[in-house]
């Protein structure tokens, strides 16, 4: 994972969810659900992170797990780049 790959994937998420800035700190194994995190904001995200990092996720190696958490974003995006 590069350095600055989680500083992307934060400012990507504080975009998106502007719930996070009661957070400072962005905890990896934080519930997005709990943020308002849903199928609609899902698609949102990955449209986001596919623009940040420059690549096509194919849907169908998509799961609703897979934005779950920060960690499992970053995951995400382990997988789809390597």
């Amino acid at each position: 994972m590069t350095a600055d790959r989680p500083a992307r994937i934060e400012h990507v998420l504080r975009e998106v969810l502007p719930r996070l800035a009661n957070y400072p700190h962005l905890d990896p194994d934080l519930r997005l659900t709990a943020l308002g995190v849903d199928s609609l904001v899902a698609v949102e995200l990955l449209v986001r992170l596919e623009e940040e990092f420059d690549i096509a996720i194919p849907d169908d190696e998509l799961s609703r797990d897979d934005f779950a958490t920060p960690a499992c974003i970053a995951q995400l995006l382990l997988r789809a780049t390597s």
